[in-house]
């Protein structure tokens, strides 16, 4: 790359399909499941196994929702500038990380997939701005894990670490570490 113009890297739609399915599939047979041993069980209440299911399926409906929220979101993906990392791939994105908030990258793997890791001076305004209470234990949770509430998911882009971590890195060497 040898121009710095904005790299725009969105979410791979395909894997977004592909989640959005699978977490409603699974919402619906734990539910099922869940109402099946309520309904074939004699030591507690069936209404705890009814309203058990019920939250069980409102929480797969709420996980698959914001896959389905980034499918036909056109500026869902990672938008790398000359003014920093803007960040919409999921709902707990952090949005906008300027050069100069920027400590450093790194990435970190697991068996499912790599994340890119961004450090961050001020880490507790990233909480503050989180869009709700949900969002804000998931950013306190990504910073008691990887240190940083700033983490971005490279399974969920259409493109690799090798790739990713080159072109923050080509950035970041430009516009940031001053």
């Amino acid at each position: 790359m040898n121009s710095f113009s904005p790299l725009f890297i969105p979410v791979n739609r395909r894997k977004m399909v592909i989640m959005t399915i699978v977490y409603g599939l699974l919402g619906l047979f734990a539910c099922l499941l869940t109402y099946y041993i309520g309904a074939n069980q004699s030591y507690m209440s069936h209404t705890v196994f009814k309203v058990a299911a019920v939250i069980v399926f409102a929480f797969f409906a709420v996980v698959a929702g914001t896959f389905a929220k980034n499918i036909k979101n056109d500026a869902a993906g990672v938008e790398i500038s000359s003014k920093g990392i803007n960040d919409h791939s999921s709902s707990i994105s952090a949005g906008m990380i300027s050069w100069k908030e920027i400590k450093s990258i790194s990435t970190a793997k697991n068996l499912a997939t790599s994340y890119l890791l961004i450090h961050v001076k001020h880490p507790q305004e990233i909480i503050k701005k989180a869009k709700n209470k949900a969002v804000k234990r998931l950013l306190e949770q990504n910073m008691t894990i990887y240190k940083t509430p700033v983490v971005v998911n490279i399974g969920s882009l259409s493109t690799s670490l090798k790739e990713i971590e080159s072109n923050v890195d080509q950035f970041y060497q430009r516009f940031g570490a001053k």
